[in-house]
């Protein structure tokens, strides 16, 4: 099949490698599994496993030498032998994803809607954890700009245990724009920040907010901290100045998404 000329369909194309985040498309409603390719020489043990798991979703499963696994995959350090090309149907420009959301359910009802959103992190295993974590918390999905954040790969993939599959997620090419869009949608947007803001766990949570995780090195960018309309901090004792940026986000995620707060 030639390559779409759709970026959304080339988003929505990537790489899945490893026993675990295979299987993990393999058993996913919301992923069409194209391919998938298994080394000659992976242990027996695998080869059954995965192609069971083809039969059950009548996916193509070839065997063949290590290089034609790794004309599959984007990280073949960590391929394990098996290498899939999948299609994520979750992935959605913000647009549609705003279209399909309402403040409501009904004339009384409020609808409690969160997301998180992705500004500059550079690390593809921060970047997996932080969707691992999301998926889990049952926060609504991801704001994720195809600029300055590494966008879905093989590693993300593998370092979120293959959640990241599963995910709704908003895409936007640059995060400010986006974030932009939910602000008119009626959505807050709250960065999180080391050293100030309220207190996360004594300030009121709006009915319908993006929570924005800044990058490793530098925190929130220039653009989205200055379309913010607040932000919020965790807080830490003082012998330690700041948290991973994939703890942080697991316990904003957790926190907000708390259905007994």
């Amino acid at each position: 099949m030639p390559p779409s000329k759709n970026p959304l369909d080339r988003d929505r194309r990537i790489a899945v490698v490893g026993r675990r985040p295979v299987l993990e498309a393999l058993t996913a409603p919301e992923v069409d599994v194209e391919l998938v390719r298994i080394a000659r020489g992976a242990p027996a043990a695998l080869r059954s496993e995965i192609q069971a798991a083809c039969r059950d979703r009548s996916v193509p499963c070839e065997v063949g030498s290590v290089a034609r696994v790794r004309e599959l995959a984007d990280e073949p350090r960590h391929d394990q032998g098996v290498a899939a090309r999948v299609v994520l149907h979750r992935v959605e420009p913000v647009e549609q994803v705003l279209a399909s959301t309402a403040p409501t359910d009904g004339p009384n009802t409020r609808r409690r809607e969160h997301w998180l959103a992705l500004d500059g992190l550079t690390h593809s295993g921060n970047v997996g954890m932080i969707a691992r974590s999301a998926a889990a918390s049952g926060i609504q999905g991801i704001v994720w700009p195809r600029i300055g954040t590494p966008w879905l790969n093989a590693l993300i993939v593998k370092a979120s245990a293959g959640a990241v599959l599963r995910s709704r997620i908003a895409r936007c090419d640059g995060l400010a724009e986006g974030l932009e869009r939910f602000q008119r949608a009626g959505f807050r947007c709250i960065g999180l920040d080391a050293h100030r803001g309220d207190d996360l766990y004594a300030s009121a949570i709006p009915d319908r907010a993006v929570y924005v995780v800044g990058s490793e090195t530098e925190g929130l960018s220039r653009p989205v901290e200055a379309l913010l309309d607040s932000h919020v901090q965790i807080p830490l004792s003082d012998s330690v100045e700041s948290l991973n940026a994939a703890v942080a986000a697991a316990l904003v995620c957790f926190h907000v998404s708390n259905p007994h707060r």
